[in-house]
């Protein structure tokens, strides 16, 4: 095959076809990897802050809260010790776990949109994406 029977645009064109249906599939992928995240992060969420919440009921979180509302006289004059009581009964841990669960959810989601809307520019602006 000699130089000149070689049609460079028609070469060009299969190059540029390739890359954006590479680019498709890489921007299909991270979508749905990032989408599933969000969703089992959703479910994790949900399951942690259930669990928080026992673990505040079961230290006594919510009685030394509620005496702070019911009886302000008795929490205000004995602040420091009211203060110790309900820093002690903070499930931490679990707060911990479900604001990391949290940012973990919001991140997801953000790279999940992000890729629709490159998915959607890459639709709009290549020639190639529909050959």
């Amino acid at each position: 095959m000699e130089l000149s029977e070689i049609n460079f645009t028609q070469l060009e064109d299969k190059i540029m076809i390739r890359i954006s249906r590479a680019r498709l599939v890489r921007t299909h992928v991270r979508g749905a990897v990032h989408g599933g995240i969000f969703l089992a992060s959703i479910i994790g969420f949900v399951f942690v802050v259930r669990y928080g919440s026992s673990q505040a009921y079961n230290s006594g979180f919510y009685e030394y809260a509620s005496l702070f509302i019911s009886d302000t006289s008795y929490a205000f004059s004995h602040l420091k010790s009211m203060f110790l009581s309900l820093a002690e009964s903070i499930p931490l841990l679990d707060i911990s776990f479900a604001m990391t669960i949290a940012l973990i959810c919001i991140n997801s989601f953000k790279k999940s949109l992000s890729s629709l809307f490159k998915l959607n520019n890459i639709n709009k602006n290549s020639k190639y994406s529909h050959a």
